[in-house]
């Protein structure tokens, strides 16, 4: 709930920040997929499928586990697997209340723009990663 509550529901494909094909409560659409309107029910099954496989990601790469895991995949469910491996190599694992502060994104002009909502999810992710939920 979470997650659909920042990223939207959208029933037919849109583009991306980052220029990607995106459906439903922000399912990047993958090779073969051809959606051209869903509903709810069918996002959330997405949602699902895509949060266990970021999860999964996080807890092939680290020792992470629970509540730890589902953060690093909620985090790896918005901004992507690679980038959250970027930061857990550069040390996010162990200064980990630092993550309300990946809350920075880049805008159309190039600029490193900071962005309050971007730092409430940090901030949630924070407190399920300690579980101070």
């Amino acid at each position: 709930d979470h997650i659909k509550s920042y990223e939207g529901f959208r029933s037919t494909p849109y583009k991306d920040n980052d220029g990607s094909l995106t459906i439903g409560y922000g399912h990047h659409l993958r090779n073969g997929e051809n959606y051209s309107r869903i509903d709810s029910a069918f996002a959330e099954k997405l949602l699902v499928e895509d949060l266990t496989r970021c999860v999964d990601f996080v807890e092939n790469h680290t020792s992470l586990q629970d509540n730890q895991s589902l953060a690093m995949g909620m985090l790896a469910y918005n901004c992507g697997t690679g980038k959250v491996k970027r930061y857990i190599a550069n040390g996010l694992l162990d200064r980990i209340e630092v993550l309300p502060h990946y809350c920075h994104y880049t805008n159309s002009k190039g600029e490193r723009v900071k962005s309050s909502k971007l730092q409430e999810r940090r901030t949630f992710e924070l407190q399920v990663y300690t579980y101070d939920i």
